[in-house]
């Protein structure tokens, strides 16, 4: 059995042969491989073909069969983009963006001496902002610590070259996390991963019930920060990104966390809607249900 140890030391060294390549080389790598993963049985595909039927239910066979296919695609795509991400200095990756959409709108919160959280999601390239944000705001991002520890310290120091801070969602991490928005700070966080038992509601996410954390709700409203759904569009044939900013529904903002919540995940819908191979549907993000369906992803 392969050690944690050998499986970080590969991680590393994969991440840093990919590095060495071209980026829209590595990014066809990704894609070639991605289509494997459709081809071929596997439990990524098992994954994404319960989301995307689930999810599409109004989709032909066809048309779900050709989203599935796309969004294994895109998801190695994203995997084989990470030497970029983690290893290139922040000046290389500048030139992969290609637009901006709707900075206006932090820059106008910023005038304004308002804190901003950025919901960004598994949409597309959610890691371009690391080579974007932190030259132009005091930036830190949300993020759970590796399991494997091993590869915390690599992935850490991989993610802060830029200038921007992580923060872990420990207790002091949240703490910090309140008194960045409190000094009119930009804070990034995931707010479509599954939460702990105690720490979300359901909300209809594509019309099923997802556990939905509540920890950025109460961010939000506690702090009175602006808050903007954000996310990396990935452009054909390797030709870079485009950044989208777009504003909440002040929904978000109801004391009500279910209602809160529900306007969370429709804004999140809407974005996933422009670009729907580009979300992570290979990720579980309905493995709690309110009832017990716990063969979801059988």
């Amino acid at each position: 059995m392969i050690s944690i140890n050998t499986k970080a030391k590969t991680v590393q060294i994969t991440l840093k042969a990919l590095a060495k390549l071209p980026f829209s080389i590595a990014q066809r790598i990704g894609l070639f491989l991605g289509f494997l993963l459709y081809i071929i049985p596997n439990p990524i595909r098992k994954v994404v073909n319960t989301n995307i039927k689930r999810c599409f239910p109004n989709e032909s066979p066809q048309a779900q069969q050709q989203l599935i296919c796309r969004s294994l695609m895109q998801v190695v795509a994203s995997a084989a983009e990470y030497g970029a991400w983690w290893l290139w200095p922040p000046q290389k990756l500048a030139p992969l963006i290609h637009h901006v959409y709707g900075e206006e709108h932090l820059q106008a919160a910023r005038a304004k001496g308002k804190g901003i959280l950025i919901l960004a999601p598994h949409l597309g390239a959610w890691e371009i902002a690391q080579g974007y944000m932190p030259s132009r705001y005091a930036c830190s991002i949300m993020y759970r610590p590796l399991r494997i520890t091993a590869l915390e310290e690599f992935v850490k120091v991989a993610r802060e070259r830029g200038g921007g801070d992580l923060l872990p969602l420990t207790p002091g991490g949240i703490r910090e996390a309140y008194a960045k928005l409190a000094r009119g700070e930009l804070l990034a966080i995931l707010p479509d991963q599954v939460p702990t038992k105690n720490g979300g509601v359901f909300a209809p996410f594509f019309g099923i019930p997802a556990w939905t954390m509540t920890f950025v709700l109460k961010l939000a409203q506690k702090t009175q920060a602006e808050v903007f759904i954000g996310y990396g569009q990935r452009l054909r044939g390797g030709k870079g990104f485009d950044i989208h900013f777009e504003p909440v529904n002040p929904e978000i903002y109801n004391p009500d966390l279910t209602l809160a919540a529900t306007a969370m995940n429709g804004d999140i819908e809407a974005c996933v809607r422009k670009i729907p191979e580009q979300y992570q549907w290979a990720y579980k993000r309905f493995k709690v249900q309110p009832t017990d369906e716990k063969k979801f992803y059988s």
